[in-house]
């Protein structure tokens, strides 16, 4: 078909956790190109960190690589970066040590940031 852009849809996912991940995973059947980016190469399954801390748990029954999650996904990329910006108007992604990337749509999965609450010395010797 001439003068159409025969690029598949992009979908950036900001976030390698039960959101990103399930996100990735709906669009497995999907005609588009899938990105997951996430500044840790791993997914943390946190609901297991109680047992992993008491010793009832190995390391690698609550931490997966993401790159493990998608491996029979044909159109999913993970990528490894902390994100430094997102510019709306220009559909883009900045990320600090890799190239910005476009997306066509784009999901925040990005989780939750622990507090301590001020408890000394409880951020230091946390999961």
């Amino acid at each position: 078909m001439q003068g159409t852009d025969a690029r598949r849809p992009q979908v950036v996912i900001l976030g390698g956790g039960f959101a990103g991940i399930g996100a990735a995973h709906e669009l497995k059947k999907a005609d588009v190109d899938v990105v997951v980016v996430d500044k840790h190469d791993y997914h943390t399954f946190q609901p297991l960190l109680y047992q992993l801390a008491t010793g009832l748990l190995e390391t690698t029954a609550v931490g997966h690589s993401l790159r493990d999650l998608v491996k029979d996904q044909d159109n999913a990329t993970i990528h490894k970066a902390p994100i430094t910006g997102i510019d709306l108007e220009a559909k883009e992604v900045r990320f600090e040590g890799l190239a910005p990337i476009t997306y066509d749509y784009l999901v925040l999965g990005l989780g939750a940031e622990v507090t301590f609450f001020g408890t000394e010395g409880a951020a230091e010797h946390a999961f």
